[in-house]
């Protein structure tokens, strides 16, 4: 389209029209103009010509003043990509940072995605709207085959009766993998932090470790129980072996084994950590680079003491945060 006949449409057509328009096919380089014309109260469908990825990161935000549109109207959207790859290594990066971007932020999209074969999601970043966004849309993906998960989860208010906080086995099985018969590889690291102090349920490893029972065809699984009194509680769960790079607010409750793919850690408590401690991480994550410490206790050194203490070598850390410490 010309810019005359652009400016023709954006001033005298669209402002008389806008609102009974019910599906746009636009060119990304003329989507905002015209977007910003008006409401489109009935816009459901949008079709766009020579997206690439810089227009995802540009558009597809809370930041833009259509952004209305785009997470609460639009069910069928059509990307027509000008994108290139030069190999699967980038277009499973690809898939990473745009597609599942677009998924969880485009949220009534209504048709389910049947030539999904492989997903995978990671955020490092707190998740507060779990059950709105992420269960809808692995729900949607119902031929999926392989499914990779990291998600740290925030929730806020009691919980009564019968309902679990936490993201246990029961919950995976229930809410998501039944609607994905198809699933025959499932990595995941799973973390739920809540506000509330419970442990007065006296939730244990085991408990949680039990409820995987029913998809135990995935694989093992491991978890962590961790109650900060009020500070809240945190439970891990992840399965074996553990393959991704970043893990967050471990105590000295982390199990014996060695994480050797982590590169990035935190760990967190509300006791002051000992040396014995530190020497357990450093054979644990072997290949640690950036190592975050946070107590909200203060350590109590004795000088005289330090002496007795063998000196912890961490042969690939480049960075050390010490936080309340």
């Amino acid at each position: 389209m010309s810019d005359v006949k652009l400016d023709r449409f954006c001033s005298y057509i669209l402002p008389r029209t806008h609102h009974y328009i019910k599906k746009l096919i636009l060119d990304t380089t003329s989507m905002e103009r015209i977007l910003l014309v008006g409401d489109y109260p009935n816009l459901t469908s949008l079709e766009l010509f020579n997206f690439e990825q810089k227009i995802g990161f540009h558009y597809f935000t809370d930041d833009r003043p259509f952004r209305h549109i785009f997470k609460h109207q639009i069910t069928d959207l059509i990307l027509h990509n000008n994108d290139e790859y030069d190999d699967k290594t980038l277009m499973d990066i690809y898939t990473k940072n745009v597609y599942a971007h677009i998924m969880i932020f485009f949220q009534n999209l209504k048709d389910d995605l049947i030539n999904l074969k492989c997903f995978s999601l990671t955020n490092y970043n707190y998740i507060y709207d779990y059950d709105d966004l992420v269960v809808p849309l692995l729900r949607r993906m119902t031929h999926l085959e392989k499914l990779t998960l990291y998600l740290r989860i925030s929730k806020t208010g009691l919980f009564i009766g019968d309902a679990s906080p936490f993201i246990d086995g029961i919950h995976l099985h229930n809410e998501i993998l039944v609607h994905i018969p198809q699933l025959h590889t499932f990595k995941y690291y799973i973390s739920t932090e809540t506000c509330t102090d419970y442990s007065k349920l006296r939730i244990s490893n085991r408990d949680i470790q039990q409820t995987f029972i029913n998809i135990i065809k995935y694989g093992q699984t491991a978890c962590i129980m961790d109650y900060y009194g009020a500070c809240g509680t945190i439970c891990h769960v992840y399965s074996l072996p553990f393959t991704f790079t970043h893990l967050y607010k471990i105590t000295t409750h982390f199990p014996f084994i060695v994480f050797d793919t982590v590169t990035h850690l935190s760990v967190y408590d509300i006791v002051p950590f000992k040396h014995e401690f530190f020497m357990r991480i450093n054979q644990a994550f072997p290949l640690l680079k950036c190592f975050t410490v946070e107590n909200d206790r203060m350590q109590y050194w004795n000088c005289n003491d330090n002496l007795s203490y063998p000196i912890i070598e961490f042969t690939y850390l480049i960075s050390l945060e010490i936080i309340h410490a």
